[in-house]
């Protein structure tokens, strides 16, 4: 996955949860990981715009108090790796 496939996909999840920091369901390596999503790369805001795969996704654990976060590099996750995860009651 690129990093303005990733950026797409979250813009998607982000318009249907209706936030900014979506609840997502991330496969990576058989593990699924699910998160708050903190914003991804802010540093590639600037940079020179091509199809590259640098950049990381960082989740939050979802919770009353800021949980661990994780980190993944975009470049190792699938097109089809990040999905919208169901709201956590």
């Amino acid at each position: 996955m690129t990093l303005e496939q990733c950026q797409a996909r979250l813009a998607e999840i982000r318009l249907k949860q209706g936030t900014s920091r979506p609840i997502v369901r991330v496969e990576f390596r058989g593990t699924t990981f699910l998160g708050l999503v903190v914003e991804p790369d802010p540093e590639r805001k600037n940079a020179r715009r091509s199809p590259v795969p640098y950049g990381l996704l960082v989740l939050e654990t979802p919770g009353l108090v800021p949980g661990p976060q994780t980190m993944i590099q975009i470049a190792a996750l699938a097109e089809n790796a990040i999905q919208e995860a169901e709201a956590i009651a």
